[in-house]
């Protein structure tokens, strides 16, 4: 079984993908990290990743600028699951453990209108960020994905749903239960 993975998205180290093989491993400027990011926004001692129990956990160590996961403030331990946003500093990393990955199929409720078809949790992602009103760029972003990709899943989407437009599609999705009207200010996938 492979090591879970950081894989650096944006920021000083963009591109980097970062085994985590080792029971603990320190994140922060200096070089006495195991990870250090060269980064004015990160503290000496940023952050710790911790195996603890089979999982891996997060944990900022005080830092001044703070740890993110998913666009929300650590304050405290953390587990981390597969597809977790990491934001330390300039750098938004994308936390990957292929362990933890289960079937992320979601059947639809009525097989009189679409036989068989099953959408991906990442489909419903977009979907929700589609009827949120957010751009293929934006939904992008936010997924850590390409605007191509974004598109790919959108195409495979509207296939799906039987439909040729965003609107349709999310007007599809909510007639089907897939996914639920957002509600005032939401911003959580």
């Amino acid at each position: 079984m492979s090591a879970p993975l950081l894989i650096f998205i944006h920021g000083p180290v963009a591109g980097r993908r970062v085994p985590l093989d080792a029971d603990e491993i320190t994140v922060g400027r200096t070089d006495q990290n195991d990870l250090a990011l060269d980064d004015p926004q990160v503290s000496r001692t940023h952050a710790i990743f911790m195996r603890r129990g089979g999982v891996m956990v997060l944990e900022d160590l005080g830092s001044h600028n703070g740890t993110y996961v998913n666009e929300e403030r650590l304050h405290g331990v953390r587990q981390l699951h597969h597809g977790d946003r990491i934001s330390i500093g300039l750098s938004r990393i994308l936390f990957e453990d292929q362990s933890l990955v289960q079937d992320d199929t979601t059947q639809v409720s009525d097989p009189s209108a679409f036989s068989a078809v099953a959408f991906t949790q990442r489909q419903l992602q977009v979907l929700r960020l589609v009827a949120r009103g957010l751009s293929n760029k934006q939904i992008g972003e936010r997924l850590f994905v390409s605007e191509r990709t974004v598109k790919a899943y959108l195409s495979s989407i509207f296939e799906k749903l039987q439909v040729q437009k965003r609107s349709a599609a999310v007007a599809s999705a909510l007639r089907l239960g897939l996914i639920d009207m957002p509600r005032e200010g939401e911003t959580d996938v």
